[in-house]
Formats: C-alpha cells, structure tokens, sequence
C-alpha cells in the first residue's frame, strides 16, 4: 500500500476556497446553511480532499458524550471549516472558531459566509494562536 500523500495547507485551503466559489457560483446567497454544507461537500469531494464532516469534539475527554463543538468539515485533518449564512460574520463567529481549532488540535480554520454577494468577501482564515 503506498504511503499517504499529505497536502500542504496552503493548497487545502486554496482547493477548499475554490470550491466555496464554486458552490456560491451556482447558488448565490439566500439558502440555509445545510444545502450550502451539502453542495460544498460535494465540490470539496471533486476536488480530491479528504474530510470528515459534522464531526463532534467534546470541550475534554472526561466528558466525551457532554458539552462540546460540531465541526462542520475537518478537511485533510489540518483545516477546520465552519459553513454560514448569516448576514455578517461577527466576533463570536471568530471565537467558535478558535474554540473548535483548540479542541480539535489543528492551527487553521476557514469561515464561509455564504449570504454575500461575492463569495471572497464571505471568507476568513482564522489561525489559532
């Protein structure tokens, strides 16, 4: 069996964005968030990354079935996304973020907002401190 190929972040997040676009292209604004995780699990899947999705992190191992976060996609097992559709991205957005990067142990973590006009202005990069 050959030995994994792992994908540099850089291009995780270039291929992870690019499909964003895609979807927005197709869609533009004005759904719910589930149809946009849908459709974006799609283009991601086409783009050949690896993800697991809606995938649950508890706040501590002692507590495995309590509190914690649903991710919405880990892709590659090094970016986290979060898909939304809202009608700003707003400093709490941020702190979920930073909140699932911590418990889930990856540095990097993409916001989609897809109720905007243009798709790249609904995307920010969050990097865990």
């Amino acid at each position: 069996m050959a030995p994994a190929i792992e994908i540099p972040p850089h291009l995780v997040t270039t291929r992870t964005v690019k499909a964003a676009i895609r979807v927005h292209e197709m869609t533009g604004p004005g759904s719910l968030e589930a149809p946009f995780k849908l459709a974006l699990a799609i283009e991601m899947s086409d783009a050949g990354l690896a993800f697991r999705q809606d995938v649950w992190m508890p706040i501590s191992e002692a507590a495995p079935g309590g509190r914690g976060y649903d991710i919405d996609f880990i892709v590659e097992g090094i970016v986290i996304v979060e898909v939304k559709a809202v009608a700003e991205l707003v400093a709490v957005h941020r702190a979920h973020m930073l909140s699932c990067l911590k418990v889930a142990g990856c540095r990097l973590g993409l916001l989609l907002n897809f109720n905007v006009a243009s798709m790249p202005s609904g995307i920010r990069r969050v990097l865990s401190p």
